[in-house]
């Protein structure tokens, strides 16, 4: 998967111990998988925080700029704190995870 606008604030050392549990035959297929459920739920924080009126432009410019850090600047000029809560919805879904893990 190629990068996210909002790769530069993950909690990478969080996202390390999830694949870590993995065997090493795994750990790419769980990165794989890990980024993707990541990038479900930081687009459903975004969608949450973000006021209905800006989703059609969000989406727009996702589509064109998913890579760019610069969509980061746009989301926090229409909701300021949204870094914040992105970061934070990564360490519940960490956190899930880890439940998951210990679980089975």
């Amino acid at each position: 998967m190629p990068p996210a606008f909002y790769d530069h604030v993950l909690p990478w050392e969080l996202l390390h111990q999830i694949v870590a549990e993995f065997e090493e035959d795994h750990r790419q297929t769980a990165w794989d998988n890990l980024m993707e459920a990541l990038d479900i739920e930081i687009l459903d924080e975004i969608l949450v925080q973000l006021s209905n009126d800006h989703h059609h432009d969000f989406l727009e410019l996702c589509l064109d700029k998913h890579h760019h850090p610069s969509l980061l600047d746009w989301l926090e000029e229409r909701k300021s704190g949204i870094t914040l809560l992105i970061v934070e919805r990564v360490k519940k879904t960490h956190s899930d995870l880890q439940v998951l893990l210990i679980n089975t």
